[in-house]
């Protein structure tokens, strides 16, 4: 029996290591790690696009930290070409930050689903392209997001 306790820790480890997305319940659009997607997530994307093609914590949450004027949390997830390709064109670039913004404005209404969406992705940026096609809030099954342990603060 006490052999069992172990073996199943043991699993658990592996679990973390080989698949750190699903183990710790990755949220698309969720860079803070507060659980939810909201307008500091954005700001966050928002950061993350301007700083590229830097993938520093740090420095992303200082960049987001000058445009939002507030403490938008430690950056936990960090926002990935491959991932935040919200409109599924293979690049991450200023219209999936859009697309991230309207899911947020969206999130909690009738407007929350693919036409609506683009709909009103398209009256906040006309120049939009794409669709949506990966939402913001779902869970990231993929191993492509990198993930940071612990808090990050600069010093």
């Amino acid at each position: 029996m006490k052999n069992s306790k172990y073996f199943i820790l043991a699993w658990f480890a592996i679990l973390l290591i080989f698949n750190p997305c699903v183990s710790f319940g990755a949220i698309l659009g969720d860079y803070n790690g507060d659980g939810v997607v909201n307008f500091k997530d954005v700001i966050i994307l928002y950061a993350y696009y301007l700083s590229k093609p830097t993938t520093d914590p740090i420095a992303i949450k200082a960049q987001a930290n000058e445009v939002y004027k507030l403490d938008v949390g430690n950056v936990v997830l960090i926002p990935n070409d491959n991932t935040d390709d919200l409109n599924g064109d293979g690049k991450f670039d200023f219209n999936d930050v859009i697309f991230l913004y309207t899911s947020y404005q969206a999130a909690d209404t009738d407007k929350f689903n693919g036409p609506q969406l683009n709909a009103l992705a398209k009256e906040i940026y006309s120049p939009i392209k794409g669709e949506i096609q990966n939402f913001p809030g779902l869970p990231i099954s993929s191993g492509s997001a990198k993930i940071i342990i612990g808090p990050i603060t600069p010093n």
